[in-house]
């Protein structure tokens, strides 16, 4: 019988990367191909935006509890920026960015949500088969 917290973990693990690669995709889009209210592309704020999201891959390929608690506490400063500058210059890319902040960062805490309950599930399974034994 499979746990359904395994079922719910997995599919907030598409959404995570789903969101994940669709933040990165936006930043290049607005920092380096099409930036909006007079800015012009500048690589070193585009490597400020994309480094530190990158710096989580291999951890969210491998499905590291942890590392998506860090990552949802980093959005929340990738959030503090984007909600003014989203207000102040309304461009759809603009404002398609916190909506992407706050879809990943709900998938990831809902993902550690599931995915510790689904490990929790797996332990307690694992030792009353050995109790049995």
């Amino acid at each position: 019988m499979t746990n359904p917290y395994q079922r719910l973990s997995r599919y907030s693990f598409y959404t995570v990367l789903f969101c994940y690669a669709s933040l990165l995709l936006l930043y290049v889009l607005i920092l380096l191909m099409y930036p909006s209210c007079g800015r012009s592309a500048n690589l070193f704020i585009a490597a400020l935006h994309l480094l530190p999201l990158l710096a989580f891959l291999p951890s969210i390929m491998r499905q590291h509890v942890r590392s998506y608690v860090w990552l949802c506490f980093m959005l929340l400063g990738y959030f503090l920026a984007a909600v003014p500058n989203a207000l102040g210059c309304s461009t759809p890319l603009n404002i398609l960015e916190p909506i992407l902040i706050v879809l990943l960062f709900s998938a990831g805490m809902m993902y550690v949500r599931w995915r510790s309950r689904a490990l929790k599930a797996a332990l307690s399974a694992t030792d009353n088969n050995q109790s049995d034994v």
